[in-house]
């Protein structure tokens, strides 16, 4: 697992410049057909499509964030709802997106379309929990390379967006 893990590293994590363009996501149907001997397990990635995430067998894992994290990592990224705003709209998307795409659950305000999937979900992960404590999150699956990446990927980020987010 390691190696691919690796592979996935050198493929699309070398320079946070260009991300976007270096972005691949999984390929779910080859996923799906791939025999994986030894393993009693695979990992499809879904985002934003509830509907086709509850079709495909297994657990289902969501990990979110907050609302407030979630347009500030989007802006740093120029992701998402920023991918192409310049800077003088782009108050008025935070408002948009913090009256119209938000919704409180338990006291915390998060992305509305992740809702559904927070209620189909038989394990919910806040991404602060898994960055700041990921061995209480997902216990004995950590390896070395994962606390790396996890170093890593808070290398990519400004100090101070990792404080506003809390991780």
């Amino acid at each position: 697992m390691d190696y691919q893990f690796d592979h996935i590293l050198q493929n699309q994590w070398n320079t946070s410049n260009h991300w976007k363009s270096t972005e691949h996501w999984p390929d779910n149907p080859t996923t799906l057909s791939t025999l994986c001997p030894g393993r009693k397990y695979k990992i499809y990635f879904f985002c934003n499509d509830v509907d086709q995430w509850k079709k495909y067998p297994g657990k289902k894992v969501v990990l979110y964030t907050d609302i407030f994290s979630q347009i500030r990592m989007s802006l740093f990224k120029r992701a998402n709802w920023f991918l192409k705003s310049s800077q003088t709209n782009t108050k008025q998307i935070i408002r948009n997106i913090l009256k119209n795409n938000s919704t409180n659950v338990n006291n915390e305000y998060i992305y509305n379309k992740v809702v559904p999937a927070i209620e189909f979900a038989d394990q919910v992960i806040k991404l602060q929990d898994l960055i700041n404590n990921p061995t209480d999150v997902i216990d004995g699956l950590m390896t070395d390379t994962h606390i790396n990446f996890r170093n890593h990927w808070k290398s990519l980020h400004p100090t101070q967006l990792l404080e506003k987010c809390k991780l």
